[in-house]
């Protein structure tokens, strides 16, 4: 979940939008509120499908956002910040990247996208309400989500974000790299003329894990699930023998495993150059360890060194019989040799490479991998693309400034009550802005049956901070229901939310203390 805080404290805010600014919709429940607001809208999206929980890029920047600044924000994590629909209901999402010298990233799963889907960024709030604003998990439909901008090199575990935990632990030889695809990304395998095997291991030796890892493409389902990353390859050096074939994701442990793995595969093995144009799954075909395969042949990366150093993203979607390969959005389907579901029986998921093999590992960078059960339409490959690529997939408006104005706090306690009166003791908790100096305390009492009246009595003024204040309200009638409110005002004419309550007086002969309040 994204970074927050909450944090606690006696003050309370009023929300005034500005008349020159059209009103958007505030978070319910407004548990805060919330200075800086500002309107995303889908634009770009191509598909005609409805896409549901669709997680949405949103980039932040001075340089972008007109009247967007970080100095706004009252956290330097960014965690005053929370996103409603056009509703004002809160939605899920995920910091990221955090950059307050740059951009900042933020996925923001929408509950649905079609074009012109429209949702609101809110911050700037001191006592922060985004923790029960947008509420959720934004990755629910995720088995695995790894955004590989952990910045360690050495003793690392990449953190998954759903919450399966598939933390990843990485060789000594993987780098972190600080400008990726979407923030950070990493490199499993170093360079040089070594080929020694890295790998990117999530171990499942914990059931739960297990468990989970396997559900991805359960027969319940159909043995349907979706892989998809950012991959950037490099150029194989051809001074040493290199892979015929580098392994990707996959429960694959070593060759002779029969389980799924996604490879990437040479169109000729004795060619080192990096022409990726062919793209594998393999999978468990029969009890006696048989392996299928589901084969891309097609230049669906470019042929040449040109390759090398650009990022591509790839979406295997494998239905349960075949396989579709996307490459930046656009689909090329697979041809297969069997069609029987995979088998899951080792204790590990590899993100890069596997333990098996020293020839298998990948050389380039990696970048947001995510493992999804079920088929992703076409429609969902192809805006999960766009909202990384192009930026024009969210078009956004100019920050509205709403004034926020301090309100005084106090507290009331009625602490006895008879047959004619009752008594209170108040205590203003914050004066409100810092500029005011005092507060007048004011009541009304009036039987509940009655009319409240128009009227306030004051009962205390010049009340400074934290110092109680006694007062009585005598003439009552006896063993008669009241209703009262109380308020008070500061010095600069700003007023506190009223505190509203009743009692019933005692009746004749009664004792003039004690009593509960109803």
């Amino acid at each position: 979940m994204s970074l927050k805080k909450l944090m606690t404290g006696a003050l309370a805010f009023t929300a005034l939008a500005l008349p020159a600014r059209a009103a958007l919709p505030r978070p319910n429940p407004a548990v805060a509120e919330f200075a800086r607001g500002v309107k995303f809208t889908v634009a770009g999206y191509t598909g005609t499908e409805v896409l549901t929980n669709f997680p949405v890029l949103v980039r932040l920047s001075e340089s972008t956002i007109d009247g967007f600044l970080y100095s706004d924000f009252n956290y330097t994590d960014g965690s005053d910040l929370c996103f409603v629909d056009m509703k004002t209901n809160g939605i899920p999402y995920e910091i990221d990247t955090w950059n307050r010298s740059g951009e900042s990233l933020v996925w923001v799963t929408l509950p649905s996208v079609t074009n012109g889907t429209e949702f609101v960024m809110w911050y700037h709030s001191v006592a922060s309400g985004a923790d029960t604003v947008s509420t959720g998990d934004p990755w629910r439909d995720y088995t695995g989500v790894w955004h590989m901008n952990d910045t360690a090199n050495t003793g690392v575990l990449l953190k998954d974000s759903t919450t399966n935990n598939l933390g990843a632990s990485v060789t000594s030889g993987s780098f972190a790299q600080s400008n990726g695809r979407i923030g950070g990304s990493r490199i499993p395998t170093k360079t040089g003329t070594s080929k020694d095997a890295q790998c990117i291991e999530v171990s499942l030796s914990e059931t739960a894990k297990k468990t989970a890892v396997d559900n991805l493409n359960a027969a319940a389902n159909g043995n349907a699930f979706s892989v998809a990353l950012w991959v950037k390859p490099e150029k194989y050096l051809t001074s040493k023998t290199d892979p015929q074939s580098a392994y990707l994701v996959g429960r694959k442990v070593a060759d002779a495993d029969p389980y799924w793995a996604i490879q990437y595969h040479y169109q000729d093995p004795g060619d080192k150059k990096s022409h990726y144009n062919q793209f594998r799954l393999w999978a468990s075909e029969t009890t006696d360890q048989k392996v299928k395969v589901f084969t891309v042949d097609t230049s669906v990366i470019p042929d040449s060194q040109a390759a090398n150093g650009n990022w591509y993203k790839l979406y295997a979607v494998y239905n349960g019989r075949n396989l579709s390969f996307y490459v930046n959005g656009t689909a090329y389907v697979g041809t297969a040799t069997a069609d029987a579901a995979a088998a899951n029986g080792n204790n590990s998921l590899f993100l890069a490479g596997t333990s098996g093999t020293g020839t298998r590992d990948f050389r380039g960078e990696m970048d947001e991998v995510r493992l999804r059960t079920g088929v992703s339409s076409a429609d969902w490959v192809k805006a999960d693309y766009d909202t990384v690529a192009n930026t024009a997939f969210l078009s956004v408006g100019s920050v509205e400034s709403v004034v926020i104005v301090e309100k005084p706090v106090f507290g009331v306690t009625l602490d006895d009550f008879g047959a004619s009166h009752a008594q209170f003791t108040a205590t203003v908790s914050s004066l409100g802005a810092s500029t005011a100096s005092s507060c007048v305390l004011k009541a009304k009492v009036w039987p509940t049956a009655g009319t409240e009246p128009a009227a306030w009595t004051e009962y205390a003024s010049n009340l400074g901070q934290d110092v109680p204040a006694a007062f009585k309200v005598k003439g009552l009638s006896t063993a008669t229901p009241y209703s009262y409110k109380i308020i008070v005002v500061n010095n600069e004419g700003v007023e506190a939310n009223e505190t509203i309550g009743s009692f019933t007086t005692a009746g004749v002969g009664v004792a003039g203390t004690g009593g509960d309040v109803t």
